[in-house]
């Protein structure tokens, strides 16, 4: 082999470890945080940006594989949706990157729910929690996915121990 093609050779390998070295820090940086199967049960309620207690109980169950969602309300018939538009949103930004949240569109009707009043229902994946949330929210409202607006916060089921020993805030 000769010196030009050593060095070439030694250059390719130089760059191939610096691209893999770059691709690896670029995609720990980032991640997605999809919308999973399951019940999902009310934890808390947000007007505006100030939390509040939820006054009731609620759960919202998706099924990824009927693509159904269907909210349970005590006294109250179900009502259960079939799983709209799906959108990828960027969420949880740090210095880095960020991570992209799944929303899902469930109902373009109005529904109030804990005194707060919804136009259209979406849910929206929760990153950066040691638990699954999802929150319920009028994408119309607001500033953007994370940017104001009225919201009600579910935890899955299996993480509400999580939820109960490290909540946030």
């Amino acid at each position: 082999m000769t010196k030009r093609a050593t060095w070439i050779t030694a250059l390719s390998a130089r760059s191939l470890a610096l691209l893999t070295a770059v691709g690896a820090a670029l995609t720990a940086c980032g991640g997605s945080a999809p919308i999973g199967d399951g019940r999902y049960e009310l934890v808390g309620v947000v007007s505006g940006s100030v939390p509040t207690t939820p006054s009731g109980t609620l759960a919202l169950t998706i099924d990824r594989t009927a693509a159904t969602a269907t909210l349970e309300r005590p006294g109250a018939a179900a009502i259960t949706w079939a799983i709209g538009a799906q959108a990828w949103e960027s969420g949880c930004p740090t210095q880095q990157g960020g991570t992209d949240v799944e929303m899902l569109t469930l109902s373009e009707s109005p529904l109030s729910l804990e005194g707060l009043s919804f136009s259209t229902i979406a849910v929206i994946a929760s990153c950066g929690r040691p638990y699954r949330q999802i929150d319920l929210h009028d994408p119309t409202q607001g500033g953007g996915v994370y940017l104001g607006g009225d919201l009600l916060e579910l935890v899955h089921q299996e993480d509400l121990a999580i939820y109960a020993s490290q909540p946030p805030g």
